[in-house]
């Protein structure tokens, strides 16, 4: 384990170490965004294993209204510090033995609205990054390098301290319409995410369900292209224009009219 509050962390060690025995969980002091610190953390970390380090929870993160800067730098810089260093301390390339690094992102990760501020979206900007880095290790070719197997995991609201300190279980709840989660729920679900979970998957963990979110950015791509295209001939918009969102809703609905018609003709042909 490591972290930045040595106190909470030695505390924490000596609980575990009264549950599970000594000698099997160590503590380091971690400020994320020193590079120096994961440096020194991941060194006694091979120590302590006595050998490579074979997996890694990339997990730390905060969230504040205005101080935008210093989420950056620990939800962003810090995850991406944690990640390269794993890269190359498992990475094949440097003669490591590959490995598996779980980053924990968000429901922030794909949703970017729902903050009042410029600042307090920069929260979101940061869970982004991780499933910027998550996604680009399901390319085969990126993978190959490190054989690292990395994997995100991106829950709902958490009933954490992290969640406590900015607003309330009860807010959130009368808001969303939806219960907060427990941490055990997360951990149930990450357990899940380290057996099945291949190299670019993020799953998502929201009350009564887990999933991973589907990597379909390519396929979209080539379906917003198509439609794009025929937009401009279904409609006759010019090609000076922007196909905009309300043209790609009127194309969805005269392509599910054209199915639809087939569907009953299809029926009808044979006897239905």
């Amino acid at each position: 384990m490591a972290d930045i509050d040595e106190t909470k962390g030695k505390e924490t060690i000596e609980e575990l170490q009264t549950e599970f025995g000594k000698g099997k969980i160590a503590f380091g002091v971690l400020d994320v965004r020193k590079k120096e610190d994961w440096d020194q953390v991941w060194s006694q970390a091979e120590t302590f294993f006595g050998g490579q380090v074979q997996g890694f929870c990339n997990n730390a993160g905060i969230f504040h209204e205005t101080d935008w800067m210093k989420v950056k730098e620990i939800n962003m810089d810090g995850m991406l510090y944690g990640a390269m260093l794993a890269y190359d301390r498992m990475g094949v390339k440097n003669g490591g033995e590959g490995g598996l690094m779980v980053i924990t992102g968000s429901m922030a990760s794909f949703l970017a609205d729902g903050f009042d501020s410029a600042q307090g979206s920069v929260y979101s900007v940061s869970k982004f990054a991780v499933g910027g880095l998550v996604r680009s290790q399901s390319s085969k070719k990126i993978y190959n390098i490190d054989k690292v197997r990395t994997v995100g995991i991106c829950p709902w609201f958490v009933d954490t301290n992290l969640v406590r300190t900015n607003t309330s279980v009860g807010v959130i709840e009368s808001t969303y319409k939806m219960r907060v989660l427990q941490p055990e729920e997360v951990g149930n679900a990450f357990e899940r995410l380290v057996v099945e979970g291949r190299p670019g998957d993020m799953l998502t963990v929201m009350p009564g369900t887990t999933f991973f979110w589907p990597n379909w950015n390519r396929k979209l791509i080539v379906l917003f292209v198509m439609a794009s295209k025929i937009s401009r001939k279904v409609f006759g918009i010019s090609s000076e224009n922007i196909i905009t969102e309300q043209d790609f809703l009127k194309i969805g609905v005269v392509t599910l009219f054209l199915v639809f018609l087939l569907f009953h003709w299809i029926l009808s042909w044979i006897g239905l």
